[in-house]
């Protein structure tokens, strides 16, 4: 499945990959085992940041991934939960501007 997330930019996008050399993975969540939180489409992206009042910072990006999803995962509304096999896209946050929500 293809699925997308807001990424730190301080941060390599293959940390959704995978545990860095020194165990951190990305926002804490665990890529080998658990997958990595995500949303479907970019418009359940944009109200999911808009639904959880979370605050992309400038220099965060949106990464495009394929993967595996998880089911069963117990995950937020508009959340889903991805082994991730590829990030297929690195995109700066304002790909989100031009994205309609009702489009979910």
């Amino acid at each position: 499945m293809k699925a997308w997330r807001v990424h730190p930019g301080s941060e390599a996008p293959e940390t959704v990959l995978g545990p860095r050399a020194d165990g951190w993975t990305a926002e804490g969540d665990t890529p080998g085992q658990d997958g990595v939180s995500a949303c479907s489409t970019l418009a359940a992206l944009k109200s999911y940041i808009r639904a959880y009042s979370l605050n992309p910072q400038p220099g965060d990006v949106v990464l495009e991934l394929l993967g595996q999803p998880i089911h069963g995962a117990r995950v937020d509304p508009g959340e889903c939960r991805v082994m991730v096999r590829e990030i297929v896209a690195v995109h700066r946050l304002d790909i989100l501007d031009s994205v309609d929500e009702s489009d979910e």
